[in-house]
């Protein structure tokens, strides 16, 4: 029998920007996402005179994609927005965990955090600060080799001339 060899693989989350309309932030969301309020016809014959905000949609596949009602929700993505109804919606997404804000620090992931104005990066415990671009990559890891190397001769050591070094 032929060995196969997998690979594991992980699907990107989708993070989005999401609200739920309700009849308090109807104008507001309207606003928002650049979509119209419209009001249905009174023969219509799911939301007979129901306001809804018509939606430029990105790539919806039918009309009721393009029209959020009341308890729907409207998602911002990179491509632009979508209408979820609310089950499609619950069933689909979840509050995201990551990025928060936690007693003044950016929680980025597990273990990993970092302060407000980008200063420190601590991940698993250890902190990083931005490099400075006053020295080239090389220049640094010379200066940090010179700095390895004083930190291991002592004061009393001294180099034979007549040992290849």
């Amino acid at each position: 029998m032929a060995t196969v060899k997998t690979k594991q693989y992980v699907k990107n989350p989708l993070y989005v920007n999401a609200v739920r309309i309700t009849r308090k932030n109807f104008e507001d969301v309207a606003s928002w996402c650049e979509g119209s309020i419209q009001t249905e016809s009174k023969t219509h014959p799911q939301n007979p005179g129901a306001k809804f905000i018509k939606i430029d949609a990105h790539n919806p596949i039918n009309t009721r994609q393009t029209k959020a009602y009341v308890g729907d929700w409207v998602l911002k993505t990179d491509r632009g927005f979508k209408v979820y109804i609310n089950k499609a919606f619950t069933e689909s997404f979840r509050e995201a965990e990551y990025p928060r804000m936690d007693g003044g620090f950016i929680v980025i992931g597990p273990e990993c955090f970092a302060q407000h104005d980008g200063s420190v990066l601590c991940w698993k415990g250890v902190n990083y600060v931005p490099q400075t671009a006053d020295r080239s990559v090389e220049a640094q890891v010379q200066a940090f080799e010179e700095d390895e190397l004083d930190s291991c001769a002592s004061p009393r050591t001294q180099l034979d001339p007549t040992v290849p070094q």
